[in-house]
């Protein structure tokens, strides 16, 4: 639509610079696209064809779009919606949002799956740490196989903005997989084995990371899906680490993505656990996740 345009053009000439530093390489063709689509959420049923104006004139939307866009709000978070491995999921103040880095996650993810052969039952896997449910839900949508997949969170409205996203993509997940939503912390109380465990847990210490995080995500995103306590550090991955060990089958895979100035020293703590693995990296060549497996049928306990 024209006017959407013009209007965008003369507030991206405003103050591009600060603009481009609250939302590194945007463009404006991108934000038209979002102001539509901010534009299709408010009005609904109004807003049918591009060239309606009723959802803009006078309504004021498209200054409550520009104001939040001054404010450094994450684009998602205006828009309510964010794409990840080629869906569309709700999105919340009360969930992070997904990066593009994860999709590594659900394609490494993907890839276990595909070599793993039972024949009794179908393939038990876990998210923890769901939060909107992205990672959990590419898997379920994306994989061959019928899984069984049990995604936990500690945050009841981070668990329901996930039921949500499974209620939007339940078409098109295979009718014999299963998908169950448990509020707890990490795998406490989950009961049985997994064959895939996967998690893009909070792995920012508090104090020490937060100089290399950007602003907007510190003022925005969920503190509790972001930080972890310096001194508690250790021990939170610890337990996390002996809760997914004791929680896989003999040969079952963890994947975890975490900090890259920290998966060294949890590699090292997981093969003290018992596991074997890797570091991965991105596409960017940064270490950004964890590779375990579970070599050994047994349980193991902290201590």
């Amino acid at each position: 639509m024209e006017i959407l345009s013009k209007q965008v053009h003369k507030f991206f000439g405003q103050d591009e610079r600060r603009i481009k530093e609250h939302y590194p390489g945007i463009t404006e063709k991108r934000l038209i696209e979002e102001l539509e689509s901010f534009l299709v959420a408010k009005c609904r049923d109004i807003f049918v064809y591009k060239d309606d104006t009723r959802c803009i004139e006078g309504s004021g939307y498209i200054q409550e779009f520009f104001s939040k866009l001054n404010d450094g709000v994450p684009l998602a978070y205006i828009t309510g919606k964010s794409h990840f491995y080629n869906l569309e999921f709700v999105i919340t103040p009360d969930v992070l949002i997904p990066r593009f880095e994860t999709e590594i996650l659900v394609e490494q993810a993907l890839k276990e799956l595909q070599k793993i052969i039972i024949t009794d039952t179908k393939i038990r896997v876990a998210d923890i740490g769901t939060g909107s449910g992205a990672i959990a839900l590419s898997i379920l949508q994306a994989s061959a196989k019928s899984l069984s997949v049990v995604a936990t969170d500690i945050s009841e409205k981070a668990l329901k903005v996930a039921k949500k996203n499974y209620f939007m993509l339940e078409f098109s997940i295979d009718p014999k997989s299963t998908f169950e939503i448990v509020q707890t912390d990490k795998l406490r109380n989950v009961e049985g084995k997994f064959h895939l465990i996967v998690s893009n847990p909070p792995y920012i210490r508090a104090i020490e990371d937060r100089p290399f995080v950007h602003k907007n995500v510190i003022k925005f995103e969920p503190a509790v899906a972001l930080f972890i306590e310096d001194a508690k550090y250790d021990d939170w991955f610890r337990e996390l680490l002996f809760q997914v060990y004791n929680s896989l089958y003999a040969e079952g895979i963890f994947i975890m993505e975490g900090h890259e100035f920290h998966l060294d020293d949890l590699l090292e703590l997981a093969n003290e656990i018992g596991f074997t693995g890797s570091v991965l990296k991105d596409l960017t060549n940064r270490k950004r996740f964890l590779r375990l497996v579970k070599t050994k049928n047994e349980e193991v306990v902290d201590g």
